[in-house]
C-alpha cells in the first residue's frame, strides 16, 4: 500500500464540537488534488455508530439476496444500494459538509448528488478490468474540467487484503481516441503506455472516510482476499446543467433533504422502495 507520490490524503481538522471540518488551507489543498490526481481521500469524516448501522444492514441483505446479483463486470463485485429507509439515512453520509465543500469548489455552487447506492467487494472476487465511471463529454485531446465527482464511503477499513480500490492517478485528463471501450474499459495498450509513466496505486483507506474522485479517474476493484465481504456506499455529485434521473427517497427525509444548503436531486415517495431487486441501472457486465 502506498500513498502516492504526493499523498491525497487531506485530514479535516477536529472542531470543539467533534465534527471534522476543512480549514480553508485544507479546502484549497483538497481541490488541487482532485485537478491533478484526480482524487482526494478525507479520513474519518463520517461518525463510526452511523458507519456500522449501514455495514451490518447492508451485510445483511447480502445475505438475504437472490441469485443471480447485479455485478459490476466480473464475479464478486456485487452492486447494492444501502437501504434507502428514514431511519438508515443520514445527512453525515448524504449531506455531509466536508464532501460539499470540496465538490462545490470544482462543480460549481449548484452541484447536485444524484445517486444513492453502493457496492460490495466479496470473498474470492475477481480482478475488474480498468475503467473509468464517466466518459469524457468530446473526444480529442483537449482536456475540460470536471462535471461528475465519485464519492465512495468505506464501510469497513479498506486494505490490499480485502481489495483496497487500485486508482491510476493523473488519468482523468487522458483522453486520446480509441482508448475506452462503450462500456469505460481501458484499451490494453493505454494501460501499458500508462504505466511505465506512473504505475497504479491501492491505498489503505479507514472506514467513514470519503473518497472523493474524477469520475473519469481510472480505477478498478481488486480482488478480496479476506473472509470477509467489503462493503462501501457510493454517491456522484453532477455539475447542475448535467441531466441525471433523481433518486428516489422517503417522504420523510424531504424537509432536512430540502432544507439543506447542499443540493440533492431527489424524488419522494410514501410507498416503500425496493433497493434490491436483481436488476440495477449501475451494474455492468
Amino acid at each position: 500500500m502506498s500513498s502516492g507520490h504526493h499523498s491525497i490524503f487531506v485530514e479535516p481538522h477536529r472542531s470543539a464540537d467533534g465534527a471534522r471540518r476543512l480549514t480553508e488551507d485544507q479546502l484549497d489543498h483538497a481541490r488541487n488534488l482532485l485537478r491533478v490526481e484526480g482524487a482526494v481521500i478525507l479520513p474519518g469524516i463520517v461518525p463510526a455508530e452511523l458507519v456500522a448501522r449501514l455495514r451490518d444492514t447492508m451485510l445483511a441483505d447480502l445475505a438475504r439476496r437472490e441469485h443471480p446479483l447485479p455485478t459490476n463486470f466480473v464475479t464478486g463485485h456485487i452492486q447494492q444500494d444501502p437501504p434507502p429507509v428514514p431511519e438508515l439515512l443520514f445527512p453525515e453520509v448524504l449531506l455531509n459538509e466536508s464532501v460539499y465543500r470540496v465538490t462545490t469548489a470544482l462543480l460549481g455552487p449548484d452541484a447536485k448528488n444524484a445517486v444513492y447506492s453502493g457496492n460490495i467487494n466479496l470473498p474470492g472476487s475477481l480482478e475488474q478490468p480498468v475503467h473509468l465511471d464517466e466518459g469524457h463529454l468530446w473526444p480529442g485531446p483537449t482536456e475540460h474540467p470536471p462535471y461528475a465527482l465519485e464519492v465512495d464511503i468505506p464501510l469497513v477499513d479498506f486494505t490490499a487484503h480485502n481489495g483496497s480500490t487500485e486508482y491510476w492517478l493523473g488519468t482523468h485528463q487522458l483522453n486520446p481516441e480509441g482508448w475506452y471501450d462503450d462500456s469505460g474499459r481501458v484499451e490494453t495498450a493505454a494501460l501499458e503506455q500508462r504505466r511505465a509513466v506512473r504505475p497504479p496505486q491501492q491505498f489503505a483507506i479507514p472506514a467513514g472516510s470519503a473518497v472523493i474522485r474524477d469520475a473519469r479517474l481510472w480505477h478498478r476493484g481488486t480482488v478480496n482476499h479476506s473472509s470477509s465481504p467489503r462493503p462501501m456506499v457510493a454517491m456522484t455529485h453532477y455539475c447542475d446543467w448535467f441531466e441525471t434521473p433523481p433518486i428516489v427517497l422517503p417522504s420523510a427525509v424531504r424537509p432536512w433533504i430540502e432544507s439543506s444548503p447542499y443540493r440533492t436531486s431527489a424524488t419522494f415517495t410514501d410507498e416503500p422502495i425496493d433497493h434490491l431487486t436483481s436488476e440495477h441501472a449501475f451494474a455492468i457486465q
